[in-house]
């Protein structure tokens, strides 16, 4: 059963993907006619005007695509495009050629199906859904040329704000978190405290306003045919939802950005750029697309004044920019051991005050010691573990394996450098789950926990872990990912002592919490490495020497 903001209520798939589709389709803004201003970032004569397709950038796209995904509105798989990829390349290419060249794109490519995604809630409220559009798979290859052209662009001019991780290559959630984390342990091992908003915009993919996202996709040079084809991309667009074996009637669209396209989340992360100009270096923001998180460092009194300043810029620019703020859904910590009387508000709106958060899948409290954290993927883990002992039919040992490392593991391995315990009682929790998931495949009840993960061939949950530090710090270390790591390493180049010539210095303490952060914990099994130039070429062959390393004296417990 489903039921609508007006109280109708649906039990059938069709009545359900009318709901659906209607209610998706009211969460449109409406432009209200004014452009604001938006300064020029690159100079006059520098401009992306247009995207050149040939046969071998369509098929090296084409080749990439995941086959067993589902088709669009034209009802065309991705396999077909995948295993034709030779042949189909060139045709492709003349094709996008052509509608680069005058700036339009096909209707049939404006279509989108709907698939509504729950994201926690009463999954009988229309509102707790997020709609995911399958759109044309030829569209995609060409999206994915354009987004691969306009990320060089974006890069080489550094158009995009360093605080925004979130769908950039050599970012991710857990770049995020970690140079969040960073800074709030460095904060705390000082002496001080800090304050937390985490700041949630409402329907933000589905609200952007088209024309003042193509005002500023111009501020940022982008022109031209290529300007003219985004415009074509966005505007008409119209979509259905689809719920079982029904579809609902479709329904235009007169603002935001696809969700599950190519090119959507780019514009997004485009759209919201400038968010991060409001700051500075005494209030940091940190972007995972809409995901805005501000922190400052509360020395005195009068930085409470200060960052309510930073709020009501916030505020201001959410109006100018018609990107709504949910007010309920955002909210303030206080971080660190110190006591503090600080109200903020937003809008108006009181900002809650809460003793914890979860940021980008990972609850962190204001001690920032991850206990609760660690016993909710525990949970959630143990019972995938259980589900899939009693679900599965086959008691082969091979498959049960496969289907704990598909649905379990990630689950106790998410952001893990972030989290990773340092207690003996914790290390113990998580390693449990794969204890008991391992003891009760067949003929290995009476093994020891090392004889089964031998003869299993599985690793224990902490060796991984720590395996994972050390990929991640070679991955920062050498630009794999974009971070600085001046900001958490200090490198000691070339050094006289036996080992590699990439030693890091350790750094003093004053608290646990920064004792055993990652950029901190890691220095050591970092610098016992035994590896040389050859080991540092690719990933690949560093995360093969990590595998052969015995890293033992580093582990609490197996």
């Amino acid at each position: 059963m489903l039921h609508s903001e007006d109280g109708t209520v649906a039990t059938s798939d069709a009545d359900k993907a009318q709901i659906l589709n209607n209610y998706f389709g009211s969460v449109s803004t409406k432009d209200n006619g004014v452009l604001p201003h938006s300064r020029r970032c690159v100079p006059d004569n520098v401009e992306f005007n247009d995207v050149t397709f040939t046969a071998e950038n369509v098929a090296s796209v084409m080749k990439n695509l995941k086959g067993k995904t589902f088709c669009g509105p034209d009802g065309l798989p991705p396999i077909l495009f995948k295993k034709l990829a030779v042949q189909l390349a060139f045709p492709l290419s003349v094709l996008f050629n052509n509608s680069m060249s005058v700036g339009q794109i096909p209707s049939e490519w404006r279509k989108a199906i709907i698939t509504p995604i729950a994201k926690g809630g009463l999954a009988s409220d229309v509102s707790n859904y997020r709609p995911i559009s399958l759109t044309s798979v030829v569209c995609k290859i060409m999206e994915r040329v354009v987004v691969k052209c306009l990320s060089l662009y974006l890069h080489q001019h550094k158009l995009i704000s360093q605080q925004q991780h979130g769908f950039l290559t050599g970012k991710s959630t857990s770049t995020n978190l970690l140079e969040t984390l960073n800074d709030w342990t460095l904060i705390l091992d000082g002496g001080s405290s800090l304050t937390a908003a985490h700041i949630d915009f409402a329907k933000a993919f589905d609200s952007v306003s088209h024309p003042k996202l193509l005002h500023k996709l111009q501020s940022y040079g982008i022109a031209g045919n290529a300007l003219a084809w985004i415009k074509s991309f966005l505007t008409e667009r119209k979509q259905c939802t689809r719920v079982g074996n029904s579809v609902s009637d479709y329904e235009y669209l007169i603002s935001g950005v696809v969700q599950g396209s190519c090119l959507g989340p780019l514009l997004f992360v485009i759209y919201i750029n400038d968010i991060a100009e409001l700051f500075n270096q005494q209030c940091v923001c940190k972007l995972y697309a809409d995901d805005l998180k501000l922190y400052m460092c509360m020395n005195l009194p009068s930085f409470a004044s200060d960052f309510q300043y930073y709020l009501d810029k916030l505020t201001v620019w959410s109006n100018t920019w018609q990107l709504n703020i949910s007010h309920k859904k955002c909210s303030v910590m206080q971080v660190g051991s110190r006591k503090t009387n600080y109200a903020f508000s937003l809008a108006s709106n009181p900002l809650c005050d809460v003793n914890a958060v979860r940021d980008l899948g990972v609850l962190i409290d204001r001690s920032l010691k991850f206990d609760n954290h660690i016993r909710d993927i525990v949970t959630r883990a143990c019972t995938r573990a259980n589900l899939i002992h009693k679900c599965f039919r086959s008691r082969d040992t091979s498959t049960l394996v496969r289907a704990y490392i598909t649905y379990v593991r990630p689950l106790l391995e998410y952001a893990s450098s972030v989290w990773s315990p340092h207690l003996l009682k914790d290390i113990k929790r998580v390693e449990s789950v794969q204890r008991r998931f391992t003891k009760r495949l067949p003929g290995m009840g009476d093994k020891t926990y090392s004889r089964r993960l031998t003869d299993i061939g599985l690793e224990s949950l902490e060796l991984r872990r720590l395996q994972q530090d050390l990929v991640l710090t070679y991955k920062i270390l050498f630009s794999k990912l974009v971070v600085n790591y001046e900001n958490m390493f200090n490198v000691r180049l070339h050094s006289r002592t036996r080992g590699h010539d990439w030693k890091l210095m350790t750094s003093h303490s004053h608290i646990d919490i920064r004792k055993h952060f990652y950029c901190v914990r890691v220095v050591a099994p970092w610098n016992s490495l035994n590896m040389t130039v050859n080991d540092l070429n690719s990933v690949k062959k560093f995360r093969s020497l990590v595998k052969k390393s015995d890293l033992t004296q580093f582990l609490y417990y197996v």
